[in-house]
């Protein structure tokens, strides 16, 4: 060990809150899905997105808090991954494991959208997918 090894003051312990917690409301599965995603987009950016191009989702998960989660994923892949926008999302299907959705939206224009969250990841954290007193209640961390 080298000399002053055992002290400490070479660095320092801080608070870093890299943590956004979402909860959301729903008439039933698939709007609960469609709002959750329409949270997620507006937290990547305030700027209105137009509908202008259609990308199709197909979704898998064990069950229905996977399936959450990794549509949601999804959503912020296609942002991340391919600078894609969601603006109007329509669930064709959501039964069993899997979603199949259609999202429209345009691509990221810096001159257009800004940018008010850098969100990296959807994380299994405090989530909830589930009907609650006649009302599907949704909750998901994200990763900022």
């Amino acid at each position: 060990m080298g000399k002053g090894s055992h002290k400490q003051d070479f660095f320092r312990i801080f608070n870093h809150t890299a943590d956004l917690g979402v909860e959301v409301w729903g008439q039933d599965k698939e709007d609960l899905l469609v709002k959750a995603a329409t949270a997620l987009v507006n937290l990547i950016t305030p700027s209105p997105v137009t509908a202008e191009e259609k990308v199709s989702l197909h979704v898998e998960g064990m069950d229905d808090l996977d399936l959450f989660v990794n549509f949601l994923r999804e959503i912020l892949y296609l942002f991340n991954g391919k600078r894609f926008l969601a603006s109007r999302i329509e669930i064709l299907r959501c039964e069993g494991k899997e979603i199949v959705a259609d999202v429209w939206g345009e691509r990221f224009d810096p001159a257009k959208h800004e940018i008010s969250k850098e969100i990296k990841a959807v994380t299994y954290h405090q989530t909830l997918f589930a009907p609650i007193s006649g009302v599907w209640k949704g909750r998901f961390v994200v990763d900022v």
